[in-house]
């Protein structure tokens, strides 16, 4: 993956958790922090990571219809 590509993976994942924690709707919990302008690499990766999370809890949720 190009930096670029993680960048912008990054702010879309970003979002999702801005949105998550405004609206009270993470159904993992663990929400990290947003990200800041200068964030590392691992800040990233964890935002990244709860967004992965996410969508896997809500395949699982949707297999059991």
């Amino acid at each position: 993956m190009s930096v670029i590509s993680g960048w912008l993976l990054s702010d879309g994942a970003d979002e999702l958790v801005r949105h998550d924690l405004s609206h009270g709707t993470g159904a993992t919990g663990s929400l990290p922090p947003t990200l800041e302008d200068g964030c590392t690499d691992a800040e990233r990766g964890t935002v990244r990571a709860y967004v992965r999370r996410e969508w896997l809890s809500e395949q699982e949720e949707f297999a059991r219809g």
